[in-house]
């Protein structure tokens, strides 16, 4: 019951999240960063890989959980391709940050990778995921509220800062009770990369008030 209450919780959330930005970015690209929109996409379809690994071997009340976080992270891998394929075709400026994003998760990625080979860890190890979907998400955020002080905030709906709390919120609450049906490396590397997503998240939203 309560697996069922946070999946529509979410899918709600994610409508008003994903559609409230996407008609503030037809109005104005200020304060928006391309890097930004690529890196979430990233970001949802390695989650999406971590949640369809958990559930290959999940069974009974566990696999029903899962396929609810499996069928979440394949809506937000849609709507997050929204967000870009909008601040593509609003030729969205591409600035220094924007580089700057670039050039930062390239150098985390390689980190990644000659760690994962030196320790004998293939791309599917849950962990290297999740790391990997942390240089997509966190960091990426964190440059958010660098962009925003710098550009300003007017790219930004209100909606997505404030839903983009309670979106995050209500997966890491239905990934804790995955966790609490059955046991995962996946599903416990997920929820690591949704709180580090909240506490850079945080940050960004200070910006933005600061910057409103």
């Amino acid at each position: 019951m309560k697996g069922s209450a946070l999946l529509w919780t979410q899918v709600v959330l994610a409508v008003f999240f994903t559609f409230s930005q996407a008609i503030k970015m037809l109005e104005s690209t200020e304060g928006l960063s391309i890097m930004f929109f690529c890196c979430q996409t990233a970001f949802c379809v390695i989650n999406l890989s971590l949640s369809a690994n958990a559930l290959k071997n999940a069974t009974g009340t566990s696999r029903n959980m899962k396929v609810q976080s499996f069928g979440i992270y394949c809506m937000w891998t849609v709507f997050s391709s929204l967000h870009l394929v909008i601040a593509l075709w609003r030729k969205t400026v591409w600035n220094a940050e924007d580089a700057l994003l670039r050039d930062i998760v390239v150098a985390l990625l390689a980190v990644i990778a000659i760690i994962s080979y030196r320790r004998g860890l293939d791309i599917d190890n849950p962990w290297v995921k999740c790391l990997t979907a942390m240089s997509f998400k966190t960091v990426p955020q964190l440059m958010v509220a660098v962009v925003i002080w710098q550009h300003g905030a007017s790219g930004w709906s209100p909606w997505f800062i404030i839903i983009g709390h309670l979106t995050i919120g209500t997966r890491i609450a239905q990934l804790v009770l995955s966790l609490r049906e059955g046991d995962s490396e996946h599903t416990r590397a997920s929820l690591v990369t949704e709180i580090g997503s909240e506490m850079s998240w945080i940050i960004a939203t200070i910006a933005y008030i600061a910057k409103i």
